[in-house]
């Protein structure tokens, strides 16, 4: 499928919009446009719109909550969606995952997660029931799943360093605290959780 041209939600400049993916950055001003149920929108007009549609219903109902019990659910609800809008997420299916930090896509890119370690299957420093532990986690976590993925750099193997979550979790920051893994404090400055 080719590239749909489109303007940017924000300043209106041409962009390509690639069907395969949810986020376009415009190259003119910047900003993140969200593609979403079949149209282009901007990050800040997808927020406020979602937020006046649901004010209004409320309204209308004439349904009364107090403003600060309101305003912190609906925040704490959009705050992954927001996390998301803020970088160069793609999507991608994940076929199938070695061990713990390392997935292979469906298009065969071979991705290492950025920022943890978890324990390797082979070699001098192999815990092989650890690390099928942990491979086993992030199988069940990703395998054969659309996640979104945030690509910061390809390491001396040739593997895309990233970022993968699932659902709004960030998904290497949930390796570490559920024990299958450690933060890598090497690269931890890759990713914003692990600083």
């Amino acid at each position: 499928m080719s590239k749909i041209p489109e303007k940017c939600a924000r300043c209106g400049a041409s962009i390509e919009l690639d069907p395969y993916k949810d986020f376009v950055k415009c190259n003119y001003c910047r900003s993140t446009n969200i593609f979403e149920n079949g149209r282009l929108i901007s990050k800040s007009d997808s927020f406020l719109n979602k937020a006046g549609e649901y004010l209004t219903k409320l309204k209308q109902k004439k349904v009364f909550i107090p403003i600060n019990i309101f305003s912190t659910l609906f925040f704490s609800l959009f705050l992954n969606y927001d996390l998301l809008a803020k970088s160069d997420f793609t999507s991608i299916f994940i076929k199938s995952c070695y061990d713990g930090d390392t997935c292979t896509a469906m298009n065969g890119e071979k991705i290492r997660l950025a920022c943890i370690d978890t324990p390797e299957l082979k070699g001098k420093n192999a815990n092989k029931i650890l690390a099928e532990k942990a491979s086993d986690f992030l199988n069940q976590l990703v395998a054969n799943k659309k996640v979104s993925i945030r690509r910061i750099t390809k390491d001396r193997y040739g593997r895309t360093v990233a970022e993968i979550y699932k659902d709004g979790i960030n998904i290497q920051e949930l390796i570490v605290n559920k024990g299958y893994g450690k933060i890598y404090k090497k690269y931890s400055y890759q990713c914003e959780w692990s600083k």
